[in-house]
Parts: structure tokens; sequence; C-alpha cells
């Protein structure tokens, strides 16, 4: 409860810079997959130009991507545009710390390659988490779901119970390599974002 007023200076700076900057809503909306499976709404401040996916469809932000702007920059490396989702802890849809929730997309295409990608929606999702502190802003999605959801599996087999196959490291690796297939589709599928020059954008895999 105390967070968000302390928060609320930095992110009333940043709202007046990104309004002076780049046109469009300072802060927006995004469909992403909670507790249980459950569709929220998460709250952020706006990093990338104004319809950032017009072209492309969902993809997953990329080295170097040409839709950041330049207060976007500065917001996404201190995880500022992130301090809006305070609103979301307070109404219950996610927590400080936890699996950074993905969006119904994403979601779809990991669930069908990874094995009990499920795990991670078992709790709420968080702000921030051991991804955000380990891995860079655009890989963070992807180690999130490998650090998180092995995680959970490892304790279920340090536990004894409920064990699950294909767990421990070597299950960890199969994750991570089920994961970096999934990006690359996305990533086809969808089209990659270009660069001022028109040439493609070099995505974090």
């Amino acid at each position: 409860i105390l967070a968000l007023p302390i928060a609320a200076p930095l992110i009333a700076v940043a709202c007046v810079l990104i309004r002076m900057t780049s046109p469009g809503p300072v802060i927006f909306r995004q469909t992403r997959v909670g507790l249980d499976g459950r569709e929220f709404d998460v709250l952020k401040l706006r990093s990338m130009v104004a319809d950032a996916e017009k072209y492309t469809g969902p993809v997953w932000a990329c080295k170097n991507d040409s839709r950041i702007t330049c207060v976007g920059k500065f917001l996404r490396r201190y995880r500022i545009d992130e301090l809006p989702q305070l609103i979301n802890v307070l109404k219950g849809e996610m927590s400080l710390v936890g699996p950074r929730p993905e969006r119904p997309t994403f979601v779809k295409q990991l669930r069908e390659t990874i094995p009990h990608f499920e795990l991670r929606t078992r709790v709420l999702p968080g702000i921030t988490g051991l991804a955000q502190v380990s891995a860079g802003y655009s890989a963070a999605g992807l180690f999130d779901t490998v650090v998180n959801g092995g995680t959970s599996i490892l304790c279920a087999n340090c536990h004894g119970s409920n064990a699950l196959p294909g767990t421990g490291m070597a299950g960890i690796s199969a994750m991570t390599a089920a994961i970096h297939s999934v990006h690359a589709n996305v990533l086809t599928e969808s089209q990659e974002p270009l660069d001022a020059d028109n040439t493609r954008a070099s995505c974090y895999t």
C-alpha cells in the first residue's frame, strides 16, 4: 500500500517526459495471463512508439528495437515502466515478486511446447523476480519461464511428491531449447520489427 504513494512522484515525472517526447498515451493496458490462467489488464508506462505492433502483431521486445523511444530506453533500463503495476498489486491481480505474466498469444505457444509450463500460473505473477535481476530486459521473459517453471518442478522433486518427468537440470535445458524455438517461431510468424534503416532488428533468444 505504501509503495504506490512513494512511486507516484517518479511515475508523474515519467508521464511528463513521455508526453513531451512522444505522441500517444502515457499509460497503456495490455492483456496478460495471471493466476490460474485468468486474463487481466496489466498497466505499463509506454516505452515504445504508439501502435508499436500495428504491422507486426504480438512480438517480444528486441535488442536495439527501433520501436523503443529515447525516454523508453531509460524507463526500461531501470524498470520504471513497470511501476503502474503497483495498482495491479492493490487489485490482487499481481504480487511484488513472482513470475512475470505473459501475453495470451505467447502463453498458448509456450504451453504447447514446454512441459508443465502451466506451473507458473499457480502463483500470482509479479512485478519483478529472479529473471528480471539475472537477465536482460528482452531475455527476461524467456529466462523467467525457465527459472520459475524449473524451480517449481525441482521443488516438487525435492519434496518427493508429485514428481514430474523430465525435470532437473536436463529438464531445464530442454525447456530452454523449447523456449528458443517458440521465440523464433513467434518472430517468424508475426514478422520481425524493422530498424530505422529497414533492416531486421537483432532479437534476444
